[in-house]
């Protein structure tokens, strides 16, 4: 431990948390959407069913995988840690700590909220066996060091034009997109939900997709709907 390089900090005359937390709600209406944009969360989670039921991101944490006995084994540790510790929080702390879990627990997505709202509280806990910040100890070779063989990593991994291109062409359709651009398909055109992104990109304007990532866009006007309805062959039975 000491090896960090990064000095002591002194928050005495900084701003509260409250009023930096009210300064950056305020801030987030100073969009050309106004308040909209802070809304958005409420109406993902209320006026979008489908787009919530169908989108993988938008699913709960599934345990019986490996991510989610990840996650149940983190949760699980902080609980023994209370209990063998006995810690003491604040109210709002537990409270940030508890929506987090739920919230990640509800949708994959909110995991980005656990994160910031957990790692206070597991560093508090860390804490305990990790001896104080002593700058006396601190190894400025060794860092260097270690910086140096990250950036070396880095740069060995980094990939070229040529890997770059065989990535993409192993996971994207390169040579349909190829083919449809000689051979443009009658309009208009269904494509799968993970490819529209990408055609997007590839085609021109006049091949328009039947769908991409932006599926709260395509709730609203139901062809989400319909897409999962092609998609899964589950058309309405014609009356016999």
């Amino acid at each position: 431990m000491g090896w960090s390089c990064i000095p002591a900090l002194d928050f005495r005359g900084a701003p509260s948390l409250e009023l930096v937390a009210l300064l950056t709600l305020i801030a987030l209406t100073i969009t050309p959407y106004g308040t909209e944009i802070c809304l958005y969360p409420m109406n993902m989670a209320f006026s979008q069913p489908v787009n919530v039921a169908n989108i993988v991101e938008w699913q709960s944490i599934k345990f019986d995988a490996f991510f989610g006995k990840l996650f149940l084994a983190l949760i699980l540790s902080f609980v023994l840690a209370q209990v063998t510790l006995r810690l003491t929080w604040r109210l709002e702390e537990l409270a940030l700590l508890f929506a987090g879990i739920v919230a990640a627990c509800l949708h994959l997505r909110f995991l980005l909220l656990f994160v910031p709202f957990c790692a206070p509280l597991l560093a508090a806990v860390v804490a305990r066996w990790v001896p104080p910040y002593e700058p006396a100890r601190d190894k400025h070779a060794m860092n260097a060091i270690l910086m140096t063989l990250v950036v070396a990593a880095v740069l060995a991994l980094f990939q070229s034009r040529r890997g770059l291109r065989s990535i993409v062409e192993e996971n994207w359709p390169v040579q349909a997109v190829a083919y449809l651009r000689q051979h443009p398909a009658p309009q208009p055109m269904y494509n799968t939900y993970a490819y529209g992104g990408y055609l997007i990109w590839q085609m021109s304007d006049a091949n328009k997709v039947f769908i991409d990532g932006r599926t709260d866009i395509y709730e609203r006007t139901g062809v989400l709907a319909d897409y999962l309805s092609i998609s899964r062959l589950d058309f309405p039975r014609p009356f016999s």
